[in-house]
């Protein structure tokens, strides 16, 4: 049975030719490509064309779980975030507990003249990530 399979697939992929491809260049500088020689006789360039083989079994069923596993982690990152869908507009589910009062909004408030100032409009990633995590200690 292995050996039929082995030979089915030697065929299919002995079968498979390469094809010339060639480049021309047509009246105006215009270029085309196709499978037939030029009109002019002489082609820009000329090589070929050796058709890609169809994935394996093997292939299709990787390809198959890593969609399928990008499904899955995707809807768990909307449930983390609240946006799964049946919810309304996407909002996120539940309410801010305002903790910290005056430490919450004097942090928010810090951050942001901070990133409008020169130094904040031009802070990379780091810099804001450690005003991100200032405010969030602060609100928490």
């Amino acid at each position: 049975m292995k050996f039929a399979i082995a030979a089915a697939l030697l065929s299919l992929a002995c079968s498979a030719q390469a094809q010339m491809v060639y480049k021309c260049v047509g009246k105006g500088g215009a270029l085309s490509y196709q499978s037939d020689p030029c009109e002019s006789g002489v082609a820009a360039k000329a090589w070929a064309a050796t058709p890609e083989p169809p994935p394996s079994a093997a292939q299709l069923r990787a390809r198959e779980y890593a969609r399928q596993r990008a499904q899955v982690e995707s809807q768990e990152l909307a449930a983390r975030a609240g946006r799964w869908p049946g919810h309304s507009h996407g909002e996120a589910q539940g309410a801010a507990i305002p903790i910290g009062g005056n430490a919450c909004a004097k942090a928010r408030a810090e951050r942001d003249e901070w990133l409008k100032s020169p130094q904040g409009r031009d802070a990379g990633i780091d810099g804001r990530r450690v005003w991100h995590e200032y405010v969030w200690n602060a609100c928490k």
